[in-house]
């Protein structure tokens, strides 16, 4: 994997989708491994790797990430153990610290469908709520200190109290709808409103590309 330029968040995602259709399928049980590449294969698996994770229970889906710098390559190891195969649906790149001289471009049938990270509001008053105000400070120095190899391992975790102190104390929805797009979590308004941008998308797409999900029975699922 080629990260560019910058701190990123390396995403791999599994899902064991066939789990139920075998009595061995359901105990797949993977290792996933960051190395540093090398010469040969041989070479690449010497040594401890940069991190590691594990992979099981994975019938709904799962992502594993890693906060990888750049410019740089990795080796994506992923050991099967006693498992019969391997199965990677999908790896994703993404700037952990956005760069406004980067063009977006968009995705596939989202040229006018818009789906995009809330904007937290303009002009937060927090003077007649320091704990919120706290909360705020908090978070903006997490974000500030995205960089910082020490920061990685706490991100999460502070982001997670930033937010339940911010539910605690009253906060805007626009300012908490923010920070749940940026820790990952969603609540079931986020999801409806994902769900209807993905079906907007997907029918805007099928307009230019008429096969589209013909095959994968994505189109009828879809379309209900």
């Amino acid at each position: 994997v080629e990260v560019p330029k910058g701190v990123h968040c390396l995403s791999l995602y599994f899902q064991n989708y066939d789990s139920q259709s075998g009595s061995d399928n359901k105990l797949r049980d993977y290792e996933i491994e960051i190395r540093r590449p090398a010469e040969t294969q041989a070479l690449a698996l010497k040594g401890d790797p940069l991190a590691h994770a594990r992979v099981t229970d994975f019938w709904g889906g799962v992502y594993k990430q890693f906060a990888v710098a750049g410019p740089a390559k990795y080796v994506v190891y992923i050991k099967r153990d006693r498992s019969y195969v391997t199965k990677l649906l999908g790896l994703f790149i993404d700037r952990a610290v956005l760069d406004p001289s980067i063009e977006k471009k968009p995705l596939p049938g989202f040229d006018n469908v818009k789906y995009a990270a809330p904007e937290p509001p303009d002009n937060l008053d927090t003077d007649n709520n320091p704990n919120l105000s706290s909360a705020v400070d908090l978070w903006d120095a997490v974000v500030d200190s995205v960089d910082k190899r020490a920061a990685i391992p706490l991100e999460q975790q502070l982001g997670i109290w930033v937010y339940r102190a911010g539910v605690a104390n009253k906060a805007p929805d626009s300012l908490l709808a923010s920070w749940r797009w940026q820790l990952g979590i969603w609540n079931e308004g986020d999801r409806q409103e994902f769900d209807k941008a993905m079906k907007e998308a997907f029918k805007a797409y099928q307009k230019k590309n008429p096969d589209a999900g013909k095959d994968g029975g994505n189109a009828s699922v879809l379309e209900k």
